[in-house]
């Protein structure tokens, strides 16, 4: 029984302790979390413990620490620190105050001092110095993990050490020129102080002076190693530690060139950003430079203007075209007398010319610089000097000159050249490279074309219409005048000469047929002989007027080619409908095109144009009118293609007109089924061989349906 006895008593103590009340903690745990490196140290975190109010006069006490400390790899070690009063402390753990009452808060206080990245556990124990509680237990948990891998990068371009804050930048300078290099590029290396990071480039413009990032091209360019490659506004790839993956910039040539020096500097940025933010990014800075190199001259229009006779009424201003490149709204004009090589007299500074483009600038001018006396003395040579503003890098920046003359305005004189259908100086160069014609002129002629003469005192003041005239048609030896030619002199003994170098060096001079004359213009056809020149190193022709006893005193140049294409249209300026007749499928003519006569897709239009060049049988002479019985003739070069809406078109025949001059050639053309319905599809008229093929102006029409 005292055996039973014992046991029910300790069984009872047992029951007892079983349900005696716990301290109330919170929170009833804690976590702490801490990068390493951070400059910020970890933060102490509160725990409140209660009792209930009638144990409130009890003591808590913190009665002991446990730290158990784990790694990555592994335990190391648990520590187990019995605290007394004083004592509150354990290793990372810290615990204060050692004991209160009820409610008590306790400070945890975790410190990362010397240790590395891992996850740390601990506890403590709360209890009171006397019954019935028992311990409450609170768990503690300090993370520790290393920074997140970062994005680094490094140039020859922008040196920086590892300790600088500098923001890395890169600058590049251009000079212009008409064929001036790009800059050289920069190589930017990018790696990761620890994992593999993927990232991405960008380029950008940012506001510069002069232009706003609206209005200017993405002018930076970048390609990545491990990337597509090909530069472009935007790259990526991966940063491997250890090892690095070159950003390199380029500058987009097709767009540095057409900013304008004034703008300068001009002002971009690249920004190198990792996929995930944390792992940062870098915006790096760029700036361009641009200074204008010297300007190139190709052509002035007109090469010759009136002189300003002493006593009478000033004209207009004269307004010059200068053609060239390098041009820049900086681009300054000057005038002088004589010519570069002997100029006479002080240098007279021009308004601010205008700036149409890189390649075109007009000028204008007051006649009362070209006033001489009425006894004469004209012509006289004079020439423009055309600078840029000279770069730091070549302070004796020369400017270009180009030359012209002042003559007798009793006198004719021719200001311009052009084709009689598309009022163009010349066609458009659709091969490929640069425009052969540019270097000789900007103007040009071909055998056979009809073009259209401007000026002063060409003609009569009042415009008159040339007929062709009878003559015996070839290989008809009864005399018999059924054939029809246009002559080479009109009214009173009004010519138009073209004269050349052949390839023997003697000078040949050759009547032109004329169509049409007026004071201002003369519509005539360029002989065909002037083919001579096409194989010569010089293709130039002197174009000159006489009327009556008066003759050109400077002869206008233009520059020979085979074929010099120009569509003529019902508008009569080379613009809008197209010169088309409509057939039908029988071949048998229906309409003229237009915007409500349009041609059915399948159907076939003739097309009428100039500038064809010489035909196949090219014995018809200049100015001869084909005979309506006369064969098919082909122009000799049956390259010749149309477009209409942008869809190549069968060609059926390309040569002379039956009934009209030769030199107007006709092409008939089906219109192709992939042409859009429209009333103002666009047609072309192209020929030449492929990469030297020369086409008809753009702006002209014809209706599809």
């Amino acid at each position: 029984m005292k055996t039973r006895g014992l046991k029910t008593k300790v069984f009872l103590a047992w029951l007892g302790m079983a349900h005696a009340q716990t301290p109330t903690v919170a929170p009833s745990s804690v976590s702490f979390s801490y990068q390493m490196g951070a400059s910020a140290m970890i933060q102490q975190q509160k725990v409140v413990v209660t009792l209930p109010a009638a144990n409130a006069s009890q003591t808590l006490t913190t009665s002991n620490v446990v730290v158990q400390m784990y790694q990555v790899m592994g335990a190391i070690g648990t520590n187990i620190c019995s605290l007394g009063y004083s004592n509150t402390g354990c290793g990372w753990l810290s615990v204060t105050p050692s004991q209160g009452h009820s409610p008590l808060t306790l400070m945890v206080t975790g410190n990362p001092s010397t240790l590395t990245a891992g996850s740390y556990s601990g506890y403590f124990t709360v209890t009171t110095t006397t019954a019935p509680f028992n311990p409450v237990i609170v768990t503690v948990l300090l993370s520790i993990s290393n920074p997140p891998s970062k994005l680094a990068i490094s140039s020859q371009a922008f040196p920086l050490d590892a300790s600088s804050n500098q923001i890395p930048s890169l600058a590049f300078t251009y000079t212009t020129s008409d064929a001036g290099p790009a800059p050289a590029s920069a190589l930017i290396n990018v790696s990761s102080t620890g994992d593999i990071i993927p990232f991405t480039v960008t380029v950008a413009n940012v506001a510069s002076k002069g232009s706003g990032s609206g209005t200017v091209p993405v002018w930076l360019r970048v390609a990545a190693s491990g990337g597509n490659g090909l530069p472009s506004i935007s790259a990526s790839s991966s940063a491997f530690p250890g090892s690095y993956v070159g950003v390199t910039v380029t500058l987009d040539y097709a767009s540095i060139i057409m900013l304008d020096p004034a703008g300068s500097p001009y002002n971009g940025t690249i920004t190198i950003a990792a996929i995930n933010a944390v792992n940062g990014s870098f915006s790096i800075p760029v700036s361009l430079n641009i200074a204008a190199g010297a300007p190139s001259i190709t052509s002035v229009f007109p090469t010759s203007v009136n002189a300003q006779l002493t006593g009478t009424t000033p004209t207009n201003n004269y307004i010059f075209t200068l053609v060239g490149d390098n041009f820049f709204t900086t681009t300054a004009v000057s005038l002088q007398q004589g010519v570069a090589a002997a100029p006479v007299g002080p240098s007279i500074s021009l308004p601010q010319p205008t700036y149409l483009s890189r390649q075109v600038l007009q000028v204008t001018i007051n006649p009362a610089y070209f006033t001489v006396p009425q006894s004469g003395g004209v012509p006289v040579n004079w020439f423009l000097k055309i600078a840029n503003p000279a770069p730091a890098t070549n302070p004796g920046l020369p400017p270009v000159t180009v030359g012209f003359s002042s003559v007798d305005p009793t006198q004719p004189n021719i200001s311009g050249v052009v084709n009689a259908a598309s009022y163009q100086q010349a066609s458009v160069w659709s091969g490929t490279g640069q425009d052969p014609l540019l270097a000789h002129g900007t103007v040009a002629v071909a055998p056979r074309e009809i073009v259209s003469i401007f000026g002063q005192n060409l003609g009569p003041a009042a415009a008159s219409t040339a007929q062709p005239l009878p003559v015996a048609c070839p290989g008809v030896v009864d005399g018999s005048t059924n054939c029809l030619t246009y002559g080479t002199t009109w009214g009173d003994n009004i010519t138009v000469t073209f004269s050349y170098q052949n390839a023997g060096g003697q000078w040949q001079t050759r009547l032109a047929p004329i169509l049409m004359t007026s004071m201002n213009q003369i519509n005539a056809i360029v002989p065909k002989e002037v083919a001579e020149v096409l194989p010569l190193a010089s293709q130039q022709v002197q174009v000159n007027v006489t009327n009556g006893t008066a003759a050109t005193q400077v002869p206008f140049l233009a520059t020979v080619i085979a074929e010099n294409p120009g569509m003529f249209t019902f508008g009569g300026l080379g613009q809008g409908q197209g010169a088309v007749i409509n057939y039908d499928s029988t071949g048998t003519i229906t309409s003229v095109n237009s915007s409500k006569n349009t041609e059915p897709r399948g159907d076939t239009v003739a097309i009428f144009v100039t500038g064809m060049g010489v035909l196949t049988d090219d014995t018809p002479l200049t100015g001869d009118v084909i005979p309506i019985t006369s064969a098919p003739n082909p122009v000799f070069d049956q390259t010749v293609r149309v477009d209409i809406g942008g869809q190549p078109c069968v060609v059926t025949y390309a040569g002379a007109a039956p009934l009209a001059v030769a030199g107007l050639v006709q092409i008939n053309a089906v219109v192709t089924p992939s042409a859009k319905a429209g009333s103002n599809d666009a047609v072309v008229v192209s020929i030449g061989p492929l990469g030297a093929a020369r086409s008809s102006q753009s702006g002209v029409t014809i209706g599809v349906k």
